[in-house]
């Protein structure tokens, strides 16, 4: 799916790019993670190699933005295909109407310390973070439920 995706987005657009796909094997005790980083060249490329020219609309928002929908768009319709009942979306929690606040890159190095069993300060900031989500969302249940209750009642 990924390597389709590169195909159709980028390389049509005569773009150099690199794909690493992680399988997201689990290590140090860790919560799988695959994924695959996609890296790319804001210089086209042709049958002489890299132009000197920069193509910068290769670097506005509106192709990030066509290309991330692309992207939620396949991966949903893969999830279906196979069964999965879970969604993914390129809009921000915000635009979502997902009141979460959402959590901060740990970074690799962090991230390698967290799974020694070590906290770090942008750990805890994310633990803070999630512990504010949970609370919210129990919150909401809470008046979800009070809500339903009071409308049973017929009040």
């Amino acid at each position: 799916m990924t390597r389709d995706f590169v195909a159709e987005v980028f390389l049509s657009r005569g773009m150099c790019v690199d794909v690493a796909i992680h399988s997201g094997e689990k290590g140090y005790g860790a919560i799988s993670n695959p994924h695959a980083h996609i890296i790319l060249t804001d210089r086209p490329v042709d049958q002489d190699g890299f132009c000197a020219k920069k193509n910068r609309d290769w670097n506005k928002n509106a192709l990030v933005h066509q290309c991330r929908e692309l992207w939620a768009t396949l991966q949903n319709r893969e999830f279906e295909r196979k069964g999965f009942d879970v969604r993914v979306s390129h809009e921000s929690l915000e635009v979502q109407g997902i009141g979460c606040e959402a959590t901060k890159h740990r970074g690799r190095a962090a991230t390698e310390m967290e799974r020694r069993g070590i906290k770090t300060d942008r750990g805890n900031e994310n633990r803070a973070i999630e512990a504010r989500n949970e609370a919210k969302r129990e919150l909401e249940y809470q008046r979800r439920m009070e809500r339903e209750l009071d409308h049973d009642r017929g009040r």
